[in-house]
């Protein structure tokens, strides 16, 4: 899951640099607040959706799948994502 993990941190790390003061630590902590209404939060998980997409469009235009599987602590709450 070493994949999952970056993911977790890339979006931590986005929060951070929307949000310099933060105490924000955990993925879980960085979800409630963008359910919450916090836009920064919601700022950094479409910022992490947007280059998940990114990397997804050069698999599809090269292996062409069938389907795509995404799954871990990116996709535990989708709601988030739907603002």
């Amino acid at each position: 899951m070493l994949g999952d993990v970056c993911l977790v941190q890339c979006c931590l790390r986005y929060y951070k640099e929307f949000e310099p003061r933060a105490g924000t630590t955990t993925f879980n902590e960085l979800l409630n607040l963008a359910e919450a209404g916090d836009a920064n939060a919601t700022k950094a998980l479409a910022q992490q959706a947007l280059y998940i997409g990114r990397g997804l469009r050069l698999i599809i235009a090269g292996l062409s799948p069938a389907v795509i599987l995404i799954a871990g602590d990116i996709t535990r709450r989708g709601t988030a994502l739907d603002r």
